[in-house]
């Protein structure tokens, strides 16, 4: 006689425990995510990677320009200063001179005129170091002097009256 099969009986090809279906659902799921998240990190270099490489890029066309720009392009500083229409008259002139000197020789002229313009020159920048300074830079230790007087003096109205 054939035995019954029980419904407990582990054996039977039909029957799954749950807790083998648990382990395997779990590890099917962790497997997917894996790849899932390896596919992520591939995917978030090789845009890191393109980000840097342009990054790259930007920083060496930032130092061509600058150095484009500090070639060609007087210092800002040099053109905030004073220069008053002589010295300008004086520098163009030099440069004139300097010009057709590159080109052919100067004549007499030419020299004793560059003599002087340089000695012009130098004239007019002795006597800019020597000039006081501005009264706009006196003004504030003046300011604060008349501020403090003030302050020691009561002029309410009542004393004014009296």
């Amino acid at each position: 006689m054939a035995k019954k099969p029980n419904k407990s009986d582990s054996h039977e090809p039909n029957v799954v425990k749950i807790e083998e279906l648990s382990e395997k659902f779990q590890s099917d799921s962790l497997k997917s995510l894996s790849i899932e998240l390896e596919k992520k990190c591939l995917a978030l270099g090789q845009s890191l990677d393109l980000a840097l490489k342009e990054l790259e890029k930007k920083q060496e066309e930032i130092n061509h320009l600058q150095d484009l720009l500090s070639s060609r392009v007087p210092i800002i500083g040099q053109l905030l200063v004073n220069v008053s229409e002589e010295e300008e008259l004086i520098e163009l002139q030099i440069k004139k001179i300097k010009d057709r000197a590159r080109f052919a020789e100067l004549t007499l002229d030419d020299t004793r005129k560059l003599d002087l313009l340089i000695k012009n020159k130098r004239q007019l920048k002795e006597d800019n170091s020597n000039k006081p300074e501005p009264m706009s830079t006196q003004l504030p230790s003046a300011t604060n002097e008349l501020l403090r007087i003030a302050n020691l003096v009561d002029v309410t109205p009542n004393k004014l009256n009296e």
